[in-house]
């Protein structure tokens, strides 16, 4: 596999593994809480989104394979634990990992079209992971929010 490509892969693991302390760590109300009312994020919504974001992007965009995607929907994700997340975190990574490894060196400056525009496969990697990167950070400034709450309901 490709050098960076095998850091990007254990960045990944280690954002998730964040991702699921939070999630963890709040349990089932304060993943599911929203701050602010109806138009935000809750927790467990925005670990969803990135997890399909990740396939969406490596899956269909990288390795041009057509997937079932509803955007619209994983920011309505609600749950009562966190088995699917689990179970989808791990077919997702793996599958990762497996179209990287698939990867050569004369292929990470490929382009492929995406929402009208032209991205290189090397592109699309780094994204994954400053998109990932990105929303553990909403995570944890949301975590940070709902203790804050929680102090106001004692």
């Amino acid at each position: 596999m490709i050098s960076h490509f095998a850091t990007s892969i254990i960045i990944l693991a280690a954002s998730h593994e964040e991702i699921f302390a939070i999630l963890e760590e709040v349990g089932v109300e304060g993943m599911n809480w929203k701050p602010g009312g109806e138009n935000f994020n809750s927790l467990y919504t925005t670990a969803y989104h990135t997890i399909c974001s990740q396939n969406w992007w490596i899956t269909e965009n990288l390795n041009q394979v057509k997937i079932e995607r509803d955007r619209t929907a994983e920011f309505k994700a609600y749950a009562e634990n966190l088995d699917q997340l689990y179970q989808m975190y791990e077919s997702i990574q793996s599958e990762t990992k497996r179209i990287l490894e698939t990867v050569g060196c004369n292929e990470i400056q490929h382009l492929r079209e995406v929402k009208g525009r032209k991205v290189s496969v090397e592109w699309i990697v780094i994204h994954v992971v400053e998109h990932t990167a990105l929303h553990l950070g909403h995570m944890q400034v949301t975590k940070q929010l709902w203790e804050e709450h929680r102090k106001g309901m004692d």
